[in-house]
């Protein structure tokens, strides 16, 4: 194909995978085949702003710590364009997350300033508006399913779930003697999870009036859900909590 910009090309021309054309990305230009106009955009161990000739953009060393990426403006990305990103190394983790951040006052979602994912081989795809909003409209997980955790406590302190996205958890909770009094705190998560979810508590309490264990609805500043003081003999007690798409709420508790 000859030198010209598309203006100029009638409306017939074809566009062949081989022909070369030019791009400006952060203020260089640069040349590039159509077939590999947009190439996949390697992302380190760092903080990132996603630029906007980036479509694809990918996880390529393990995080140590929590990393954020700003999002191009939704007007400067384009109407209908579609936004890759990719945990393609399987690093992300609920405290190595990836926050995606917005750009000056764009909105993500429902009126969110960010999103985060928190979950090993997570991706998630966004559409530009072309003004100021981005649109999820794919959320992919690595696993989908049944998943499991056991929480022990002998003194005080707060356990963060680790349910995911798109799963039924069974949970079993010890609360040993301990030296003294106590509460034990476990927090159920927002991040990552949808209508509908469900976690399943299995709580083992020693013959002794020290332990308590509270269940709270996203962090120990929100709903509690469920609280049981030991009473002085072994206590086992089933609980079940599902998710109603904004908060967890408890279904049923009894003794076993």
């Amino acid at each position: 194909m000859a030198n010209v910009k598309f203006s100029a090309l009638p409306l017939a021309s074809p566009l062949n995978q081989s022909d070369i054309v030019a791009v400006t990305q952060a203020g260089t230009s640069k040349g590039a085949t159509v077939a590999q106009l947009w190439p996949a955009t390697a992302v380190g161990n760092a903080n990132y702003t996603i630029q906007n000739t980036d479509v694809l953009v990918y996880t390529s060393v393990a995080f140590t710590a929590a990393r954020s990426w700003t999002l191009p403006s939704a007007a400067a990305y384009g109407a209908g364009r579609v936004l890759r990103v990719v945990d393609s190394l399987g690093t992300l983790t609920g405290v190595n997350s990836l926050t995606l951040l917005r750009a000056g006052t764009d909105t993500i979602t429902v009126g969110l300033t960010s999103y985060t994912l928190a979950q090993a081989g997570q991706s998630l795809l966004l559409v530009s508006d072309g003004v100021s909003h981005w649109t999820p409209v794919a959320l992919g997980i690595s696993a989908v399913g049944n998943s499991y955790q056991a929480i022990t406590f002998s003194a005080a302190g707060n356990v963060n779930s680790t349910q995911g996205a798109l799963s039924t958890q069974i949970t079993t909770v010890t609360a040993n003697a301990g030296s003294g009094a106590y509460v034990g705190t476990i927090s159920l998560p927002h991040t990552n999870i949808s209508a509908g979810d469900a976690n399943f508590f299995y709580l083992n309490f020693a013959a002794s009036r020290n332990p308590i264990v509270q269940i709270f609805d996203n962090n120990t500043g929100g709903t509690l859900l469920f609280e049981w003081d030991g009473d002085g003999t072994q206590t086992n007690i089933a609980a079940d909590f599902f998710y109603n798409g904004s908060a967890w709420q408890q279904r049923d508790a009894h003794f076993i």
